[in-house]
């Protein structure tokens, strides 16, 4: 959910990147509500991503389709002097706006047109502004309202938690190991302590002597290797100010094997430094990958795709929203968070995903057949981990499967990979690569 990675995009543009990136989130939040599960949004990116605006409006919305008024998919995590609630957020970030180096993802306009001496910055003041346009006030004013009536989650975060600028000091100072790590450490040498402001990667200008950010990097893919080590490295940081959170990491999307492959090194250096940053012992990366695969012409198919795999999510929040003890979801739920061993854990797992399914499909007039979702998960049973998987039908207009997979991990989703199904002379269209990690709960 990461600002940076969601921005707002002209409408009247292309915005194959955007619908396939919004998928990406689309799915990964499915797949956590399926699991009975709360997703924790950092108050920066509630306020500033895009991507989730859109996303979460598409599940709230089927939340209060289904009169699940008891059931919040999403909660906030507030920090911050004098921040006690999300509109305390909002106007703490609006101030920052103030700064001409301040880049919003979600409202590029805060920099063309700065607010007034005497303009009282809340969420009111944003809501009223005229150069906002109707789609992106009411996404932003369902997930304002959603948040005003929930508490935060009660992060737990390390007093001596590891920042940024002290990550990055640290990075610099051991030698390389591998030729992604070299590149990095030149990029980062390059570029200096202005990278403390990650934001200002992707400002347009100079960054010094008349020189872009991509020149004094070493070029395009310096400086991609650049942004995805230290986003990941920002991130990070971010779940450790949380402390309690599961968190995936997934790398930008791509196209190019070589490329991916960088970054998908640049991020895992990036886990790496910050468990040592906090004084946890490194563990080895998953081998975890998104992806995306279409025939032909996609920006119509994924659109109807995303579009279309909403419309069975209120029976979905119906059973969310029951009574626990009665609720055939929240029974399948239980019976796969107690399971015992491992064959347990598959047969509670795949009764849960047929009876979701279900629930999905019911309320559409769009047909099953040939159309998946597959899920592979690390679950907790009675002594360790286990790895299971399983399938389930999802109604989509596209013959497209999600699939979710990846190594044993405890606790944690593995990965999604979403690719097209039965056919030949398929080409790629776009590729992440993500690992989950897991919170040192000390």
């Amino acid at each position: 959910m990461d600002s940076v990675r969601q921005p707002f995009r002209d409408p009247t543009a292309d915005d194959d990147i955007r619908t396939i990136a919004e998928l990406q989130l689309f799915s990964e939040i499915l797949v956590t509500i399926i699991l009975g599960r709360e997703i924790v949004v950092p108050q920066s990116y509630a306020f500033d991503s895009y991507g989730f605006h859109r996303v979460a409006r598409t599940f709230l919305n089927a939340r209060d389709v289904a009169d699940a008024d008891a059931d919040h998919p999403f909660r906030p995590h507030l920090f911050g002097p004098g921040v006690r609630s999300f509109d305390d957020a909002v106007t703490n970030i609006l101030t920052r706006a103030r700064d001409a180096r301040f880049l919003s993802s979600a409202f590029p306009e805060l920099g063309e047109h700065p607010a007034e001496a005497g303009d009282r910055l809340d969420a009111g003041w944003l809501l009223s502004r005229p150069w906002l346009d109707d789609d992106r006030r009411a996404a932003f004013n369902i997930v304002r309202r959603e948040f005003a009536e929930l508490g935060p989650v009660a992060a737990r975060p390390r007093p001596d938690s590891p920042t940024l600028p002290g990550l990055l000091r640290a990075f610099v100072a051991r030698p390389a190991e591998g030729d992604v790590h070299d590149r990095l450490l030149r990029s980062i040498k390059a570029l200096g302590p202005e990278l403390n402001e990650r934001s200002s990667l992707r400002l347009p200008g100079p960054w010094r002597d008349g020189k872009t950010a991509a020149e004094v990097a070493g070029g395009d893919d310096r400086l991609d290797e650049v942004i995805e080590f230290v986003d990941t490295l920002y991130n990070a940081v971010v779940a450790g100010s949380i402390g309690i959170a599961t968190t995936t990491m997934s790398t930008e999307l791509e196209t190019d094997d070589q490329r991916l492959t960088a970054r998908r090194i640049a991020q895992s250096l990036a886990v790496t430094e910050y468990q040592l940053g906090e004084g946890t012992a490194p563990t080895a990366p998953a081998t975890t990958m998104f992806e995306v695969r279409a025939e032909g012409p996609v920006h119509a198919e994924l659109r109807r795709l995303y579009e279309s795999a909403g419309q069975g999510l209120p029976a979905l929040f119906a059973e969310r929203g029951a009574d626990r003890r009665k609720s055939p979801f929240w029974k399948g739920v239980t019976a796969i968070n107690t399971a015992t061993d491992a064959k347990a854990a598959q047969k509670a797992l795949e009764k849960h995903l047929t009876h979701v399914a279900g629930l999905l499909g019911k309320t559409t007039k769009l047909g099953l057949h040939n159309r998946i979702i597959e899920f592979g998960l690390g679950l907790s049973v009675a002594g360790g981990s286990a790895w299971v998987g399983s399938a389930f039908s999802m109604p989509v207009t596209a013959q497209i499967a999600m699939t979710i997979g990846g190594e044993t991990l405890p606790a944690g989703l593995g990965f999604l990979a979403t690719r097209l199904t039965g056919q030949k002379g398929t080409r790629r269209l776009a590729a992440a690569l993500m690992q989950v990690v897991e919170p040192d709960r000390r």
